[in-house]
């Protein structure tokens, strides 16, 4: 069973920049909805390049994860089995009950559709031993992605209209939260989530699209035990910006931080440096040397 993690904040506040100080970028894997920077580093301090595509003879990107399956490459294991997707391979991957040879390597896959999240942790715990983090880079924009779709907006009236709010929170939570359940036990799983502003309550709270309708059905917080906001320190108070990203690991009203006291000895007004690496050593720590 994997750990996982949340990071919490406004647009743009440190999530994702906060892989730049993973010391090992090569033990890292982002899985995005949309296109995005990975923020990695190798282990020499050199930019982690995108690791995403497949490039067969004549130079054209016909795949997002370069791997060989029993000595054939991917492209034309593709071809000769007529498999229509990179996602659908994965997933054939993982559900076959045959024994697969994969050597596999990559940090980075692009994958709007919820349903293959899941599929996509299972390959990487199962052919990917080199990788013991996990990003899934944007929960709401996968959200909304179902929220536009064709097959949820037509189901406006009667049962179906409110029935389809309980099968998004369930296809979420199954293909993003609760697959880690099943995943290697050295892996460490962080999501990304973006923050909204109450200003009723004076709170930020995970955002979660749609309101009510599915906020009421699908709890992201009550999932974790290390929930990270975001925090910006003002320029009045500290000018280098190196220090000026934080992670608020306590509750401080605003901000409902859980840390679970692993940063007592660091925490400075109940906040910690934005470094991904040093909130890793200390999970690891904690859940995992015992």
């Amino acid at each position: 069973m994997a750990q996982r993690a949340a990071l919490i904040g406004l647009p743009n506040t440190g999530k994702s920049i906060s892989r730049k100080f993973i010391f090992n970028g090569e033990r890292a894997f982002v899985i995005s909805p949309s296109s995005k920077m990975t923020h990695l580093f190798t282990s020499e301090g050199k930019v982690k390049a995108k690791d995403n595509l497949h490039f067969p003879e004549g130079g054209k990107p016909v795949s997002q994860l370069d791997f060989t399956i029993n000595g054939v490459t991917a492209t034309d294991f593709m071809k000769k089995n007529n498999v229509p997707s990179i996602h659908e391979l994965v997933k054939g991957m993982v559900t076959n009950p045959h024994s697969f040879k994969i050597e596999a390597t990559g940090n980075y896959i692009v994958c709007s559709e919820v349903k293959y999240v899941e599929y996509y942790q299972t390959f990487i715990s199962r052919f990917m031993p080199q990788i013991n983090m996990i990003f899934l880079a944007d929960f709401t924009h996968w959200v909304s992605y179902i929220l536009r779709s064709p097959a949820f907006r037509k189901q406006t009236s009667g049962g179906g209209a409110f029935e389809r709010f309980w099968t998004l929170a369930a296809d979420t939570l199954d293909n993003i939260i609760l697959a880690a359940d099943t995943l290697r036990d050295d892996i460490i799983v962080y999501t990304e989530y973006h923050a909204e502003y109450h200003q009723d309550t004076d709170t930020y709270r995970v955002f979660v699209p749609a309101g009510n309708m599915l906020n009421d059905k699908f709890l992201p917080k009550s999932y974790y035990d290390i929930c990270l906001h975001t925090e910006i320190t003002p320029y009045e108070e500290e000018q280098d910006d190196s220090k000026r990203y934080k992670f608020v690991v306590k509750n401080l009203g605003r901000k409902d931080g859980r840390g679970m006291d692993l940063f007592n000895d660091i925490e400075e007004k109940g906040m910690i440096p934005n470094n991904i690496e040093l909130v890793d050593s200390r999970i690891r720590k904690y859940f995992l040397s015992k």
